[in-house]
């Protein structure tokens, strides 16, 4: 299986305009403020307490007149749907995490929270030993996991600050023809 890193496709979209603090009283008591602040990286359920925000989409990056995304990136490592990219994706995405409402404009949109990590024992990684970048993902690769099937997954070794994904979706977002993020080879930033 071929895997790839999802990256936003450019400047030129719209972002949610959502921020944590929008909901971060909404966890229950027992979540400690640490906890709700890194959600994403202690692979938190929303959708037990989530309520469905209303809000709009906001120019990023000082862009003017910006496209409306069928899919993008949300800041916390979770996905944005149109409902155009949820009615396509739904199917494929639903066993690897769950699907939060956002009211946009009068449509419902909604945030895919991630809740699968590709096995720690199944992956290698090498970071950088010295310098500027000591402690950063250098290398990472996926050996096969035969009964892994997630099409959509974080890694801990990068404290989940990117979302991978199988040839499923990336064939299905080029085949829906859905705009706003691309997949890329390179599975870590590069630092040097």
């Amino acid at each position: 299986m071929k895997y790839f890193r999802i990256i936003e496709d450019g400047l030129d979209f719209k972002t949610l305009d959502l921020e944590l603090f929008d909901f971060i009283e909404d966890f229950p008591d027992h979540v400690t403020v640490p906890e709700r602040a890194s959600f994403d990286q202690n692979n938190l359920s929303l959708k037990g307490f989530w309520k469905t925000p209303n809000t709009t989409l906001i120019e990023s990056y000082d862009t003017v007149d910006g496209q409306v995304p069928d899919i993008t990136i949300w800041s916390y490592r979770c996905l944005l749907l149109s409902p155009k990219a949820h009615r396509f994706l739904q199917d494929l995405l639903s066993p690897a995490g769950e699907f939060l409402p956002v009211r946009i404009e009068g449509s419902t949109w909604y945030l895919f929270n991630p809740q699968v990590f590709y096995p720690d024992e199944s992956l290698s990684v090498e970071r950088f030993e010295e310098g500027v970048f000591e402690g950063f993902l250098k290398e990472l690769s996926f050996a096969e996991v035969e009964d892994f099937t997630a099409p959509l997954f974080k890694t801990s070794p990068n404290n989940n600050s990117y979302l991978y994904c199988d040839e499923r979706l990336r064939d299905a977002v080029s085949s829906f023809g859905l705009a706003g993020i691309q997949f890329t080879t390179e599975l870590v930033e590069s630092w040097e």
